[in-house]
């Protein structure tokens, strides 16, 4: 028969690897909360581009194509292929539907005329600002809950991330096709 003071000593004990339990999986959870809410994020930014390309009527290649048009600022279709990792042949095609939408013109380069660079449309413009501004506005709001130095933080992590992505995409495209 057990005294008071070996249960309670047992009791302690449960506690204590308990408590040890429970700081075990706060770590872990909290170490993995980022990768979770990474995975969690890229959906929801992937059902918002779907949701904005059928908005605008073209695929979301093709939006994706016309986000780095103007990240990059008016590039040459051959550089909006190396940046993508599409075949000319599917830029070709890329450009041909965001021309025939009204999203993107061909220029040619005042320097070169061989080279034809890749401009968007003050249509792009319009959508842009009606779709994009409020989305914007909303996550601004957002980051002004945040310190500076918190903020300097998830800028680090996002493009530490970002640049991990990038890497580990140029790994996944050398490897080829899954036979």
């Amino acid at each position: 028969m057990s005294t008071p003071d070996t249960v309670d000593h047992s009791a302690h004990e449960r506690q204590d690897r308990q408590d040890k339990q429970d700081r075990q999986d706060q770590q872990h959870g909290l170490q993995w909360q980022p990768t979770q809410e990474l995975r969690s994020l890229s959906a929801a930014v992937e059902l918002f581009t779907q949701a904005v390309a059928e908005h605008m009527g073209i695929n979301t290649t093709d939006l994706q194509c016309l986000n780095l048009i103007h990240e990059i600022g008016a590039p040459t279709a051959g550089e909006l292929a190396a940046k993508t990792g599409l075949s000319s042949g599917s830029i070709t095609g890329v450009v041909d539907r965001l021309e025939r939408a009204g999203y993107v013109q061909r220029q040619a380069d005042q320097a070169d005329r061989r080279k034809v660079h890749l401009v968007p449309t003050a249509k792009a413009g319009q959508v842009a600002q009606t779709v994009f501004l409020p989305m914007l506005a909303e996550v601004a709001q957002n980051y002004a809950t945040y310190t500076e130095a918190e903020l300097r933080l998830i800028v680090e992590f996002m493009r530490r991330t970002r640049l991990t992505l990038a890497e580990q995409a140029e790994r996944i495209r050398r490897q080829g096709r899954i036979k």
